[in-house]
């Protein structure tokens, strides 16, 4: 099992080295608020969703500064990959590109995650492609409370006899 919690900050640097062989993007993750656990679906779909993102701005953008920022609130948990590099049309931040899945599997694996993802871009003026998760469906503590609280909420009930005819 992976530890996303420390791992998540890590893995991305991984990724920067990955595509930024020579270094020439200055990179960064910020991260705002105390981290805390997130539960392993959670861990793993943020990580692939951040992979294409950082993956589509370090090859397609032409950005020469790129930045993941990490946000853990107690309502929320907010992933944003943004870069100051040439945006991406319009049309296939709506549409996507024929033949390529990225945006839309990025939306997909959000989606499964009880998540929203959105892609914010000017023309030159860089994108920035956001993940939020709410709290409740992304903290492993916040949801074993949740399920503590209705297994133990549940109002017990005596079982019924059976009757013999």
């Amino acid at each position: 099992t992976v530890n996303y919690l420390s791992d998540l900050e890590q893995r991305f640097s991984d990724i920067r080295k990955e595509l930024d062989m020579a270094g020439q993007i200055d990179f960064q993750t910020v991260v705002i608020g105390e981290p805390r656990p997130l539960l392993s679906a959670v861990g793993e779909e943020t990580h692939q969703i951040c992979r294409e993102a950082l993956t589509n701005a370090f090859r397609h953008s032409g950005a020469t500064v790129i930045e993941v920022e990490i946000e853990y609130s107690a309502r929320l948990f907010r992933i944003v990959v943004r870069d100051n590099g040439r945006g991406i049309d319009p049309k296939i931040i709506s549409l996507g590109r024929e033949g390529h899945f990225g945006l839309s599997g990025m939306r997909e694996r959000a989606n499964g995650v009880a998540g929203q993802f959105k892609v914010f871009s000017r023309p030159e003026g860089g994108t920035e492609a956001e993940l939020s998760i709410p709290g409740r469906f992304a903290f492993e503590a916040h949801f074993s409370n949740i399920v503590s609280r209705w297994f133990h909420g549940r109002r017990r009930t005596k079982p019924k006899k059976e009757v013999s005819e």
